[in-house]
């Protein structure tokens, strides 16, 4: 019997870890953040498409953001690598902008 309840919880707790893995996070104007994102990338000659945002923080002031974010190279014959990249966004008049990146 203790057994089965030790087998029980262990399962349970599996399920619940793998419920929230590749959820992602939940992330206003994302479509923004893509554009930005795609912006920079293009303009550094950088072969690489959003996955998933992994981490997000927008500060109080709403005028900066900080995002860590799954991307996959894109170009014709690479393989399917995963690079991790922490990026920094500032709010201008016309929107969100990348202001710089690290390897994270």
């Amino acid at each position: 019997m203790r057994n089965e309840i030790g087998m029980s919880c262990l399962a349970g707790l599996c399920l619940l870890v793998l419920s929230g893995c590749g959820a992602g996070v939940e992330i206003p104007q994302r479509d923004e953040f893509d554009a930005a994102v795609s912006a920079y990338l293009e303009q550094k000659t950088m072969q690489l498409a959003i996955v998933d945002y992994l981490e997000f923080e927008l500060a109080d002031t709403g005028r900066s953001a900080s995002a860590t974010i799954s991307l996959q190279y894109s170009g014709e014959g690479v393989a399917p690598v995963k690079v991790w990249f922490r990026f920094q966004f500032e709010k201008t008049a016309n929107g969100w902008l990348v202001a710089s990146h690290r390897k994270r």
